[in-house]
């Protein structure tokens, strides 16, 4: 599976590791029927949210790592 990176859109990032989910809800930055999921890559609604540029690394991270755990 290839490293996400802030470039990707959320839809993207959902599509290719759906465990990702709960966690994008918890940090705000998806929700069911969200617009910026389908049309906004990570960077850009994490910026819109308020997050600086090490809070979307920590949460780049995070997603590599639930990419790599057993569903």
């Amino acid at each position: 599976m290839p490293r996400v990176d802030k470039n990707y859109l959320i839809v993207e990032i959902l599509r290719m590791i759906p465990s990702s989910l709960p966690y994008l809800m918890k940090k705000g930055l998806c929700g069911l029927g969200c617009i910026e999921t389908d049309s906004g890559s990570l960077e850009t609604v994490a910026k819109r949210k308020g997050f600086s540029d090490q809070e979307i690394e920590d949460i780049i991270e995070e997603i590599n790592r639930l990419s790599k755990i057993p569903t």
